[in-house]
Order: structure tokens, then sequence, then C-alpha cells
């Protein structure tokens, strides 16, 4: 895909991903079809296909969705107790290490840090 090429057409913002099973329930953001915390694995794997060749495409759509993730999260727990700082590596950061790894499998598991919220 080149820059001038629209992304897409499932990226019509982050909880606009009606193309397959594994979106988001906001604003506690568990996947709807297995109830892991999103993006879970299957979420992930169906990214990696739709932006296959799309790299700075697939970083600006989690980083769109982190930061709705961010503002729902906040949101719902009025304790200020929510740590966003963790939300960067289930995110964004997932992507960086599948994505750019040559070999790369899209099966690995979430960590037990990425489970964690």
């Amino acid at each position: 895909m080149s820059i001038n090429q629209s992304p897409p057409a499932t990226a019509a913002g982050c909880c606009g991903r009606m193309g397959h099973e594994h979106v988001p329930s906001r604003p506690h953001w568990g996947c709807r079809a297995c109830g892991h915390s999103w993006p879970c694995d299957g979420a992930r794997n169906v990214l990696l296909t739709e932006y296959a060749g799309n790299r700075i495409g697939l970083f600006l759509y989690l980083a769109g969705c982190l930061h709705e993730a961010i503002d729902d999260l906040s949101q719902a727990d009025a304790s200020g107790t929510s740590d966003c700082e963790d939300l960067f590596d289930p995110f964004v950061d997932w992507a960086r290490r599948r994505a750019g790894s040559p070999g790369a499998t899209t099966d690995a598991p979430v960590s037990s840090r990425e489970a964690r919220w």
C-alpha cells in the first residue's frame, strides 16, 4: 500500500472494525469474542493480516485505539488507580515485535504482563 492509498475499509475508527469477531467491548476493553484483554491473539492475527505491508498504518491504528482505551479506562476507574502506562505494550509494542521480525509468527501467546489489565 502506498502512502496515497486509503487504509483498509474496516479501519474506520478503533471500534469501527466490524469485519471480524475479535473487537473491543468498551469501556473495559475486553474482547467480545473471547473475553481476553483486547487486542487479543485473534485480533492481533487479523490486524497483522489486514495491515500486511502497511506497518505505519497498523501503528497509527493501534495508537488511536490506545488513546481511546486510556480515555475509557481512566473514566471507568473513578478511584484513579488505573495504570495507563501498562497499556503501551499490549496495544502497540506487540506489533513492533511481531510485524517487524523476520519469520515472526502470529500465534505468540499474550504475555502475563499484557494479560494483567
